[in-house]
């Protein structure tokens, strides 16, 4: 009789368990939005409102949309297609950037952009420093701003419009491209 009443006991916890990893309990996926850092999240940027749309990200969901948010830096997302791309502007009182992230349909798409950005934008033709952030990242001084980008799965990560021959601009560049990267599956 205590053997019968061990194997139903054990099947009731095992029944328990079973129900409670059914993953009816699962974790939903985070917004594309969610991805933007929000106010203060990274040092003392907050969202410029003099740029863009205030209080929400400008948004694109086809080839239109995105020509139309950065004429002619488009042109090697939407040769290899994308899901989403969104732009956010933040400043910190002496240091404004354009955040932009590009979510693509595929990790090779994305992979296969950052190889061919060097060569496919003039701008891009320049010595980057190559920093160790998600799938591949890396920054330069291109003479007019700071540019940053990182890859990381199906997201492609740029920050841009930092001053030059700045070190703390660039310092607060690599900052929000590690907050992003960080938040991103």
């Amino acid at each position: 009789m205590k053997r019968i009443r061990t194997i139903i006991a054990t099947g009731i916890a095992l029944g328990t368990l079973v129900i409670g990893c059914s993953g009816d309990e699962s974790t939903p996926a985070a917004s594309f939005e969610s991805f933007f850092p929000a106010d203060n999240a990274v040092g003392s940027l907050v969202e410029d409102t003099s740029v863009g749309v205030a209080g929400d990200i400008d948004k694109a969901v086809n080839d239109q949309q995105a020509a139309a948010l950065i004429n002619g830096d488009a042109d090697p997302f939407m040769s290899r297609g994308f899901d989403a791309f969104g732009i956010e502007y933040y400043s910190d009182g002496t240091h404004s950037l354009e955040l932009r992230i590009w979510q693509l349909k595929t990790a090779a798409s994305t992979s296969e952009i950052y190889t061919a950005l060097p060569t496919e934008i003039t701008r891009y033709d320049a010595a980057w420093e190559t920093l160790s952030l998600g799938d591949g990242a890396r920054v330069v001084d291109s003479g007019s701003s700071w540019w940053l980008n990182a890859h990381k799965g199906k997201y492609f990560v740029e920050v841009v419009g930092l001053a030059p021959n700045d070190a703390a601009g660039k310092q607060v560049g690599i900052d929000v491209v590690t907050f992003v990267v960080g938040k991103l599956p």
